[in-house]
Formats: C-alpha cells, structure tokens, sequence
C-alpha cells in the first residue's frame, strides 16, 4: 500500500515541525490528521510573516484570533497539537513558549468579532480612499475595492484573495470562487454598483500593471499578488484613522460577520421568512449547514430591537386577538 505524501512545513519552523511529525510517527501513530492541522498553524505564521526563532504568547493568541469562526471542538484539537508541538521544542530550549493545558478555560475563549454599522463601514471606506502614497493610487483603489466587497459579498478574505481576473464576469455579474474553504467552488451574484466599483479598479489596475485573465485581482505596490499580511496591516491603519474607538483590534474577517448580521437585519426589516432564508444565506457564505452560519449571527441593539417588535406583533395577532374572535 502506498504511503500518503508527507505535508511539506514552509514557516521558520519548518524543519522541526517535520521532526516533531516524525517523532509521533516513530512512535506508531498515524498523526495525519494532527499533521494537517499543525500546516495550518505553519501556514498562519507566513502569512503574518513570523520569523522569530521562538514561537510567542503574543503570535499563539493571534492564531487563536485567527480561528475564531470554528467549532469550539475543532479549537480544542487545534490547541492540543500546537501545544504538543511546543512541548517538542522545549526539550531544546529553555525559552519555548508552552500553552497552558486545555483545561484552562481562558484558551476557549472565542475571539469575538466587531460588527461594524453602516455609518461605520462608511467610515472606513471613505478612508481606505485617502490612503497613501497618493501619486501611486493603486494602493487606496485596491484596498477601497477589496474592503467594498468583502462587505457586500461576505467572502472570506482568503477567498477574495485568491480570486484571479478571470473569475470575475462583469457581463454576468458574477464572481466564481476556486478555493473555498475545504476546496469548495461557488459563484456568487453581484450587483451593478458592486460590479461598476470592479470594473473602475481593473481599468486602474491595467494602468499600473499589465495582466492575464489568470493574474490576480487584487495587487500590492509591487505588483504581485496582495498577501494577507499586507491586507490586515492597512486594515489596522484605516481603523485607526476612523477613531473607531475600541475596535482598533478588529480583524478583515470582522467585515464577513458584519455582512451577514447586517443581511438579517435587513430581512427582519423587510418581514421576510428568516428560517426559509437561512439556507441560502448559509450558501452563499459556501458554509456546509446552518449550524456554520449561525457562527455568524450576532445580536445588535437595531438587531434586538427589530426582533422584540416583531414578536409583539406575532403575539398581538396570533394570542391577543386570536383570543377575542
């Protein structure tokens, strides 16, 4: 029976991730499911372009950030293998960072996202268009663009990313996302503000770099593709420069969240059926179930608000005067 391929670690530790993956090996597990799950962890740290030859408290707390649209399940096996894998290297150095157990309840804590309001996703759009360098405005149509339509689709970020030129349609207003989440492919519809936006981006992209239709949509000032790192750094820049109050520690996939609540809230308004629209909302995120999405349903004072009043008009005319016919 042939062997499966051995994951290959690309971070600053990758040669001992190998070591530590061959070691559980040695001993007679399998571990492919914990290997998969420390690549993420390895692919984590390039992205944030960690190049310490310690691993920290601070990275290990952004990587639980990271995570914090999955199960709580799926985060317990994720703390138990990078604890592991800390463990490994402490047996060669005495400044290793190590986790505490699991049973610690504080590392369970799921990062909670910011929801954003209306006026200030506005906020941050108009100053994602006053980003520097302004003789070079590629950098502000880029991130003005990406910011808009992470708004107004709820892509991932990775998954906005990704995208090349030929996965955006203009004449059938639509987006077709490769690489979701466990490789799932969807397309997802556009409207025509959101597509005239893209299509202004690719004319000023064009002036600034010549492409393909498999180039990426979206490019840094070096003209290749616009990397997570980069992305969340400008992010943090524009939040700061909105005065947005304690939200300076929100994160890019803080404006999928806000999508989605404000998508519901936009049904209640509308007094639509909100359990028959669950599913497509659950597809349009490229989630498996709603379970998924229900990550992303969180509660807002205008949220709250329309629900109360939607109850009392239910138990006004279903109890109340149900009971007086």
């Amino acid at each position: 029976m042939r062997k499966p391929k051995l994951l290959q670690f690309e971070s600053v530790f990758a040669s001992q991730m190998q070591d530590f993956v061959q070691s559980r090996q040695l001993s007679g597990s399998d571990y492919s499911s914990q290997t998969r799950i420390l690549k993420l962890f390895d692919e984590f740290l390039i992205q944030e372009n960690f190049r310490q030859t310690n691993l920290t408290a601070a990275i290990y707390q952004d990587y639980l950030s990271h995570c914090c649209d999955i199960s709580q399940r799926s985060l317990g096996n994720r703390i138990s293998v990078i604890r592991q894998f800390c463990l490994f290297l402490a047996q060669v150095s005495q400044q290793a960072f190590i986790p505490e157990p699991m049973a610690n309840k504080k590392y369970y804590e799921v990062y909670t996202p910011t929801i954003f309001t209306v006026l200030e996703v506005t906020q941050l759009l108009a100053q994602a268009k006053t980003l520097p360098p302004h003789n070079l405005p590629i950098r502000s149509k880029t991130f003005y663009t990406l910011l808009g339509l992470l708004y107004t689709t709820g892509l991932r970020i990775g998954e906005a990313l990704a995208l090349n030129i030929n996965d955006y349609s203009n004449q059938t207003q639509r987006i077709h996302i490769r690489q979701g989440k466990f490789r799932k492919e969807r397309w997802l519809c556009l409207t025509a503000s959101t597509c005239k936006v893209l299509d202004d981006y690719l004319r000023e992209r064009q002036q600034w770099a010549a492409y393909t239709l498999q180039s990426p949509f979206f490019i840094s000032l070096r003209k290749n593709r616009l990397s997570y790192p980069a992305a969340s750094v400008t992010f943090r820049t524009v939040l700061k420069a909105c005065h947005l109050g304690n939200k300076g520690k929100s994160h890019l996939q803080d404006v999928r969240h806000t999508f989605a609540v404000h998508r519901l809230t936009q049904w209640y308004q509308q007094g639509v059926d909100i359990n028959a629209y669950l599913p497509a909302l659950a597809t349009h995120l490229g989630h498996v179930d709603i379970a998924s999405t229900q990550v992303y349903l969180h509660t807002t004072p205008e949220l709250m608000a329309l629900v109360s009043d939607n109850f009392h008009q239910w138990f006004q005319e279903q109890v109340v005067n149900g009971e007086t016919k």
